[in-house]
């Protein structure tokens, strides 16, 4: 960034050991073996059944468990509110993000915040931020 410019990153949170008690860390050994192609397809055949899965657990009570369907976080990262063919779409392309990465390490917000600081940046911030109904942890500096 220019001097003055604002940095402001968000990223996979790190919450102690369950934050990778996921499905996305559990598949995604296999999954990056898999070509993006194979993988993409995969996801767009069976996401209409982890949606329902992934529904049902969440109406009985029992949405604890979702982290072990092989399907994006619906009820915390996606917007509320979407059509049955936006719910659709979106699942298929967070649920292929989720599996395809090269490089997902999550982190602590102290983490984030200590390594802005290292940096040079000033006024540096980090916190979870409320939007449309999702938290996400997002560290800000200014160069």
């Amino acid at each position: 960034a220019k001097p003055g410019g604002e940095v402001v990153v968000d990223f996979y949170p790190i919450k102690g050991w369950w934050s990778t008690m996921n499905a996305k860390y559990i598949f995604r050994p296999f999954t990056k073996k898999m070509s993006n192609e194979v993988l993409y397809t995969k996801i767009e055949r069976n996401i209409d059944t982890l949606i329902s899965m992934y529904q049902f657990l969440s109406k009985i009570k029992l949405g604890f468990l979702t982290r072990f369907i092989p399907i994006c976080d619906i009820n915390n990262t996606l917007p509320k509110g979407l059509s049955k063919q936006a719910l659709r779409e979106w699942c298929v392309l967070d649920t292929f993000d989720m599996f395809s990465p090269e490089f997902d390490q999550p982190q602590k917000i102290s983490t984030v915040v200590k390594w802005f600081e290292k940096y040079g940046m000033k006024n540096v911030k980090g916190d979870f931020v409320h939007f449309d109904g999702v938290f996400s942890p997002v560290v800000k500096g200014i160069k």
